[in-house]
């Protein structure tokens, strides 16, 4: 108990657990199994492999077709797996040896194709001196886990309802992502009303700037007549002494509605992009503050709201531009491909839009992370489903299109979460969230990962198929875009615009030269805006299609 007590973790602990009972029963594989009630399934959360085994234990039991076979336990087992007595039950074909701990968790041993009933007695003496042990670490750990969605989730549903519903919270949120886009040092968000001027929140390198900047009201009033003039204000001449002290030569003034932002930095970035970017803002926050006023005054539904913030969101950062409209058009099109009902396809639609709503009500900071995660930050991200699926239960009532959100991260093998589910018990509307995720997530990249070609990203679907997605809806996917293409296969041009097949905002298309164009494709115009939808003309899937389209021109069929 000492040992198991001394662990950092509940899978560690359980570990030290299986160790000891390998000293009780010689066998290949053994592992822990916690009966989670949410999914009413058990979900492994330890295992053991006899020493030199590795991830699997090599089988030599008739019942395996071959010597080099490799069992390893499921990542999840039945509810009926919770025996009241120690007895072999398979698993398919594999014999497994269980042993019941208190209807709350089972450790299964194997394979096993028998066992002595001289063991089994060994076993049960074994088992009745620890389970008190190992009931109280369980308990422990199901209070704990308990508590943590629970916290997660009531925090989550406040913050996403501030943000929805105040309109300092939705600025206050922005403000972080517009330094992280844009590139500045710092910024303040500076509420400008009849009574004055004052700083709301602030953001950037740890100085005294936004403290300083705070208690000097006649620039914040200055600054505050300057934005009410202009959207978008680069202020000329000299800066307040506390900006040039600490090397800032630019202060840049943004009006949003009844307050402006102030952004200060070293050296500038090209005026064109950062004015689009801005611009882009200031349309998609005026949506959703029209949105916010209707819900406030009883004529407007949550869900558009909550559209309206997603949307606002995407477009805070050039590689996620059009990210949930997108994600909205291409599972529409599946579910009509699939033959879906028009309440089923209407559920899909608002569950793929909103999949990630809840990503920024859980942490900004991993909403705007570039690269890996650590394996905290992972964990905490995995809670990102769960939170939109009770955003969208909390503010609709729609228990199908929550259940979507909730599982579009399984995986068809069982191997995914946060319920481990397999096949067809993956909701339908989550198997195609998954399938679009997946394809946009490749054809679009991130800022540390370059996008995949058109040809490649549609060759990484068809591997994953069956294994990963749901090789049906994969196929519809396909098929789809075979259709599509097929109708253009002699064409000169792309399928489409960028502005419809990326999704970009208005504000951008409007500004390049490309925009409407119909005598070329927008990567043979000169001056196009693709590096403010996080794009280059070469790795864009608009071209890339083309390309692989043109190639296969020669063949006749396009696939």
């Amino acid at each position: 108990m000492d040992n198991i007590r001394s662990q950092p973790n509940f899978d560690q602990k359980m570990t030290v657990v299986l160790e000891a009972v390998s000293v009780q029963f010689d066998a290949l594989s053994y592992a822990l199994y916690l009966y989670d009630e949410r999914f009413d399934k058990l979900m492994l959360r330890a295992s053991r492999f006899r020493s030199g085994h590795g991830s699997g234990a090599t089988a030599s039991n008739a019942f395996m077709s071959s010597s080099g076979d490799v069992y390893k336990p499921a990542m999840t087992a039945m509810k009926e797996f919770l025996t009241t007595n120690t007895e072999i039950v398979k698993e398919g074909e594999v014999p497994l040896l269980v042993l019941p701990i208190n209807g709350k968790a089972i450790i299964r041993i194997g394979p096993v194709p028998r066992v002595s009933r001289r063991d089994k007695r060994k076993l049960n003496r074994w088992m009745d001196f620890v389970k008190p042990m190992v009931d109280e670490v369980i308990e422990a750990e199901r209070v704990k886990e308990q508590s943590q969605i629970a916290l997660a989730s009531k925090n989550a549903i406040v913050n996403i309802s501030k943000i929805a519903l105040e309109e300092d919270q939705a600025l206050e949120q922005i403000l972080p992502f517009c330094l992280n886009t844009l590139k500045v040092s710092g910024g303040c968000l500076v509420q400008a009303d009849r009574t004055g001027s004052r700083v709301k929140a602030a953001a950037g390198v740890k100085s005294d700037i936004a403290k300083r900047f705070a208690e000097d009201a006649e620039t914040l009033d200055a600054y505050r007549t300057l934005s009410s003039k202009e959207n978008i204000h680069y202020v000329q001449g000299p800066l307040p002494s506390y900006f040039a002290e600490e090397g800032m030569q630019h202060v840049l003034l943004v009006s949003v509605g009844s307050h402006y932002y102030a952004f200060w930095c070293k050296n500038i970035q090209e005026r064109r992009w950062m004015n689009l970017f801005l611009q882009t803002l200031i349309e998609n926050y005026r949506q959703f503050s029209r949105a916010q006023t209707a819900y406030l005054r009883g004529s407007g539904a949550y869900v558009p709201l909550l559209q309206a913030l997603a949307r606002l969101l995407d477009d805070l950062s050039p590689n996620t531009i059009g990210y949930s409209e997108l994600m909205s058009r291409y599972s529409i099109i599946i579910a009509k491909q699939l033959g879906l009902k028009n309440d089923e396809i209407r559920d899909v639609a608002i569950a793929a839009y909103l999949s990630h709503i809840g990503t920024i009500a859980l942490s900004s900071a991993l909403f705007q992370k570039e690269g890996q995660y650590t394996e905290a930050e992972f964990e905490l991200m995995k809670l990102h489903a769960e939170v939109s699926a009770l955003i969208v239960s909390f503010a609709t009532g729609n228990e199908r299109a929550a259940s979507y959100i909730r599982h579009h991260h399984e995986r068809m093998d069982g191997h995914g979460y946060p319920a481990g589910l397999k096949g067809v018990e993956i909701p339908v509307g989550s198997r195609i969230i998954a399938v679009v995720q997946t394809f946009l997530a490749k054809v679009n990249g991130r800022n540390y990962r370059e996008p995949l070609s058109f040809n490649q990203t549609l060759q990484m679907l068809r591997s994953s198929s069956g294994q990963q997605m749901d090789s049906e809806i994969v196929e519809a996917f396909l098929d789809w875009y075979a259709d599509k293409r097929s109708g253009r296969i002699d064409s000169v041009r792309s399928l489409g615009a960028c502005s419809d097949m990326c999704c970009v905002p208005e504000s951008i298309c409007r500004s390049c030269p490309a925009f409407g164009r119909t005598d070329a494709n927008c990567w043979e115009t000169e001056g196009v805006l693709c590096t403010a939808h996080g794009k280059t003309c070469d790795s864009c899937f608009v071209k890339t299609e083309f390309v692989s389209r043109k190639s296969l021109s020669v063949k006749g069929t396009v696939s």
